[in-house]
């Protein structure tokens, strides 16, 4: 870049060949050209380091337009890195005062006050007809104002009361009363101007001779007969309650193509007409008499805190039927919002890379360091632990020879961890398939059932009334299992229930061996997707009633019929004890019977960068199972340059800390860089499930994950699990949520219980620490502000493309190209003969074109034609 009068020798050119003389580009340079020679066209970037006055500007664009010699159309991009609010206002002043020539009504606005803070521009006017009017013409001056390089504005106007109230009386004190004009701006586009109440789309059930709406455009096609005049132009219309297809039918050729030029997508209308069943749509839609232009309804988000946040994790629509939201939108709201940073953490895969890089990359140009914005890189996986878990605490058992005992609990929820408890023990002790003892036992909890539970298990609070406490039945209970291998369906719920009583009574330690039948059988019958109790009597032809389901003493008597086929089963695999369980799994397959939970990774630096690159890999081919999956123990070896953040409600954490008490937490917290809790609104389908019976339960453990967390000297994080945009865009994840997986199967959030998806839109700073008042405001602020920017500083600023100058990474392999012409004629010698008939040798040098190519076989031919001369041979090819 130039720092005296001289224009850039590039731009210089350029201006020459296009014969455009100006010494307003003194101080702009050419970034760079693209040129696409098949529509014979160019795209020029220009960077202007200063303001350029707005008509030397409009004239280039123009001059451009026409093209030059071989190429028909010059397309220009300026970029203005270094533009001061008062540069902006004089763009947009000059593109207001265009506006004033077309409406001269509306001339008094360039006197009154306009100013610019934050990239807002706030228009004070005396009248609702010319805020109307601004409001109307806002996206144009928006894309306008981009033509100049001013990108990222948002347009405001505000009416001065005062003086309004001061034309008003200027108009009663006129002396000219006879005459009173007034200029009403007609926004009626078609039909009459719409004055009935306005209804909304999700109102509408049936057919309805008068309905008015307030809608946005977001689709529009137009189909006209080839055999008759007839032309219907179909809109798509949202007013965020709903959508609705409306129909124009029209045989007038001109009063129809004047209405499809004014109507747009994204404007918003008011539309009045009558809603019939369309049997070509096969659907109701709004046949329109009348369409009003009104001014968008479209909210603007501002994050107006002093400190803003930083969001670690974010899907993008890379993130396979999961994400809503493109990566330069999320990227454009966080930097508009004035946020540092943000984590792009896709499911699986980082094909949103290039987007993030390219954006975050030309909106740091030209910004200092303080002012650059950072892009988190980084992926969420399905973490899968290598442990084999069919068998805890292993011991020498022989499966016919001695007494297991298969017990069952029902509890008050399902939070061990928390204040949940035991309220009926049910087992039996079984021998070679033959149940020699049984004990059943009903707890009193000293407090009303939830309500779930009493439906979940057929327990009610009279049943439990006058019954012996948990301390004392769980003590009777441990005299009677004695040392006995115990087993149980889906293990780690009914010991983590009952290790937490060894705890709270001091009944010393729980050491017996421990069998996981629900393990069992993924392990021993992997070729089923379903491993429950219903599914497991009805494999093994156990009787069984499902009414009874649900009850510790019968669920426990199936599950120990259900064990001893599965013993008969095993022994005709030549596998007859207890020792032998956890060889059943080949260290192969481990990836497909471990237990797996969600994790995030983020790259600190380019070598975590080619880490997760590798992962990454691992996770689609070797670890490849329905989806995705890592190795707990491939993840460590990998972790250099990494960030291991624990992820979502599907997270290790954030589902042990419901069943495990504050040490084992902590210990499982150890693994991890960093520990997110996400709002509670983000957790709402837990409790529609039964996971938390109440929000203050939820409360309770999201606060266990924090003070675990800072006790373990790791760094606490809140997090939005951001999938969508905006609030109202929840809507499109749930039409994703509720269509078929690829592959096979339902998403994970499609069930009949759950009522309520997650909130996970993208957060303003103030949404998030609202979201936390349940917490004092000092740790609020730690993990909502100070935390995520402590990860954040630990992240450099990394090249995940690397910037080559157009040159490809194309791989260099020795003397291929000699190679491959030897190759070639060879194959040609033993098929035409040496010489090659020149037709033969013509076409071969035609297939092997290419730099290099074309000159090795050019010198062949003069070898063996040493008559040919050069312009003879240049002819040939």
């Amino acid at each position: 870049m130039n720092d005296g009068g001289s224009m850039d020798n590039k731009l210089e050119r350029f201006f020459n060949k296009i014969e455009f003389e100006n010494n307003d580009f003194d101080r702009s340079k050419i970034d760079k050209v693209v040129v696409n020679t098949s529509q014979e066209s160019w795209l020029v970037y220009i960077e202007n380091t200063c303001y350029v006055n707005p008509e030397s500007i409009i004239n280039l664009i123009n001059k451009c337009k026409k093209g030059i010699d071989g190429v028909s159309e010059i397309k220009v991009v300026f970029i203005n890195n270094n533009l001061s609010d008062i540069d902006k206002l004089n763009y947009f002043k000059y593109l207001l005062n265009e506006l004033v020539k077309k409406s001269p009504s509306i001339s008094s606005i360039l006197d009154n006050e306009i100013n610019i803070i934050d990239d807002i521009i706030t228009i004070e006017v005396s009248s609702t007809i010319e805020e109307d009017l601004i409001k109307k013409e806002t996206k144009k001056l928006i894309k306008k104002l981009e033509i100049f390089g001013v990108k990222d504005i948002n347009i405001n106007t505000r009416i001065n009361e005062k003086l309004k109230e001061e034309i008003k009386e200027s108009i009663k004190k006129s002396k000219v009363k006879e005459i009173k004009i007034e200029e009403k701006v007609n926004n009626v586009i078609m039909g009459e101007e719409i004055k009935s109440k306005v209804s909304t789309i999700d109102s509408i059930i049936g057919e309805d001779n008068n309905v008015t709406l307030e809608a946005y455009v977001f689709g529009i096609d137009v189909f006209e007969s080839s055999k008759t005049n007839f032309k219907i132009l179909t809109l798509k219309i949202s007013d965020k309650t709903d959508s609705l297809l409306a129909k124009v039918f029209s045989k007038d050729e001109d009063e129809f193509n004047s209405l499809v030029k004014k109507i747009k997508n994204g404007n918003w209308y008011k539309f009045r007409g009558y809603v019939k069943n369309d049997q070509y749509a096969r659907d109701l839609v709004l046949n329109l008499r009348d369409i009003e232009s009104i001014p968008s309804k479209d909210i603007n988000i501002i994050d107006d805190s002093e400190e803003k946040r930083i969001e670690l994790h974010a899907h993008t629509m890379m993130s396979q039927m999961d994400g809503c939201v493109d990566a330069k939108t999320l990227l454009k709201t966080a930097t508009k919002w004035g946020h540092k940073a943000i984590g792009i953490t896709d499911h699986n895969g980082c094909q949103s890379f290039p987007d993030v890089y390219h954006f975050v990359t030309d909106y740091n140009k030209g910004k200092s360091d303080s002012e650059k914005f950072k892009a988190l890189y980084g992926c969420e996986l399905t973490l899968v632990d290598d442990t084999i878990r069919i068998v805890t605490r292993e011991k020498d058992y022989d499966f016919y020879n001695s007494t297991f005992c298969v017990f069952d609990l029902e509890t008050t929820g399902f939070n061990a961890g928390g204040d949940d408890q035991i309220i009926e023990i049910g087992a039996v002790l079984i021998k070679n398939g033959e149940i020699i003892d049984r004990f059943d036992e009903l707890i009193d909890p000293k407090r009303p059932l939830p309500l779930k539970i009493v439906e979940l298990t057929n327990i009610t609070d009279d049943m439990l009334k006058g019954k012996s406490d948990e301390k004392t039945v769980v003590k009777k209970f441990i005299e009677w299992f004695k040392d006995y291998p115990m087993v149980a369906h889906n293990a780690k719920f009914d010991t983590s229930f009952l290790e937490m009583c060894y705890q709270k009574y001091n009944l010393g330690e729980f050491n017996n061996t421990v069998i996981d039948t629900l393990e069992l059988s993924r392990a021993l019958e992997p070729e089923y997707s379903k491993h429950g109790l219903s599914q497991l009597v009805k494999r093994y032809e156990v009787p069984w009633d499902e009414d009874a389901h649900h009850r510790a003493d019968y669920d426990a008597e199936g599950t120990a019929l259900v064990l001893h086929k599965m013993f008969k089963k095993l022994s005709s695999r030549k596998i007859e004890n207890v020792l032998e369980l956890n060889n059943l799994v080949d260290k192969k397959d481990i990836h497909k019977y471990g237990r797996s939970y969600h994790v995030n990774l983020l790259v600190k630096n380019k070598t975590g960068l080619k880490n997760l690159f590798k992962i990454i890999s691992y996770a689609n081919t070797t670890y490849l199972y329905k989806t995705p999956r890592i190795l707990r123990s491939k993840l460590n070896e990998l972790r250099d340059g990494l960030l291991i953040g624990s992820g979502c409600y599907n997270s290790e954490v954030f589902i042990e800390a419901r069943s495990k008490s504050e040490e084992e937490l902590r210990n499982i917290i150890d693994f991890y860089d960093y520990v997110e809790v996400q709002p509670k609104d983000a957790y709402t389908h837990l409790i529609d499930s039964g996971d938390f019976i109440n929000e203050l339960e939820l409360e309770n453990s999201i606060k266990k994950i924090i003070e675990c967390t800072k006790d373990q000297g790791k760094i606490i994080v809140a997090t939005g699990d951001v999938h969508y945009l905006n609030k109202e865009d929840k809507i499109y994840r749930e039409i994703i949520i509720n269509q078929k997986v690829p592959g096979g199967g339902r998403h994970p959030l499609c069930r009949n219980n759950i009522m309520h998806i997650p909130e996970n839109h993208f957060r303003t700073t103030k949404e998030m620490l609202e979201d936390f008042s349940f917490l004092s405001d000092e740790l609020r602020h730690e993990i909502v502000i100070n935390n995520p920017k402590k990860i954040a500083d630990m992240v450099e600023i990394i090249e995940v493309i690397i910037e080559t100058g157009g040159v490809p990474f194309s791989p260099k392999m020795g003397d291929s190209r000699t190679e491959v012409y030897n190759l070639v004629f060879e194959k040609a010698y033993s098929i035409y003969g040496n010489p090659l008939p020149d037709n033969i040798e013509k076409r071969i040098a035609q297939e092997l074109y290419g730099d290099g190519i074309l000159s090795l076989v050019k010198d062949k031919v003069k070898n063996d034609n040493p008559k040919i001369d050069d312009k003879e041979l240049d002819n040939i090819f």
